[in-house]
């Protein structure tokens, strides 16, 4: 949200935090404070449910929902909520306003265990819109980005198998094509010998016979 001071985030402006750091109080002075008229205080908390309330008409009008609904500790200091709903109604297009309910939600520690009973209910009655849900609420996880072998190119297309349980034979890789050279090579023969030179190249020599 843009301010005289610059852009900041929505609870730097109108969270329980944002009003506990501008008056210097714990959340239980700043009740006491309200309670007694402190104007100071009731200023604070006013602009921070100003705030919150742009943020409520800003939602109305680009999302158009059916039902806004809204909790949270902030909302019970004193005239937070009354100069939120306001400022939302103030500012949103009165057509979509009208057409939205924005309440507060009763019992906001039980309101997850409400949506799973909900959702729960609306499964077993075989209700359409569960269906935009269960594509993400029921589809298997995605496990963590797969690191590539050390022998796998990134840009291989074969896929990834787990090495075998035993090592693979010497000069093997588990992950690619390469086939270790078969055991059953012929060998030379019994009166050649093989003798490799200092350069590489291999030179045979005949055994003399007695």
């Amino acid at each position: 949200m843009t301010t005289p001071q610059g852009v900041h985030r929505l609870d730097e402006l109108a969270g329980g935090g944002a009003i506990v750091r501008a008056a210097g109080l714990p959340p239980e002075l700043i009740h006491a404070a309200l309670a007694v008229g402190d104007r100071s205080v009731q200023a604070l908390v006013h602009a921070a449910g100003e705030v919150f309330g742009l943020a409520l008409a800003s939602l109305v009008n680009v999302l158009n929902p059916d039902a806004v609904r809204v909790a949270g500790g902030t909302l019970g200091y004193r005239g937070y909520w009354d100069a939120a709903l306001r400022t939302a109604q103030e500012n949103a297009l009165p057509e979509l306003w009208h057409a939205c309910t924005v309440a507060r939600i009763e019992n906001p520690e039980l309101v997850v265990a409400r949506g799973a009973i909900r959702l729960a209910t609306a499964m077993a009655d075989g209700k359409a819109w569960v269906r935009q849900y269960a594509s993400v609420l029921f589809a298997p996880r995605a496990g963590a980005a797969r690191r590539s072998p050390p022998c796998e190119s990134p840009r291989s297309a074969q896929p990834w198998t787990p090495a075998p349980s035993t090592p693979p034979p010497h000069g093997a890789c588990p992950c690619s094509n390469r086939k270790p050279p078969p055991d059953n090579q012929p060998k030379p023969n019994a009166g050649m010998a093989s003798q490799r030179r200092p350069g590489g190249n291999r030179r045979r020599r005949r055994r003399k016979r007695p």
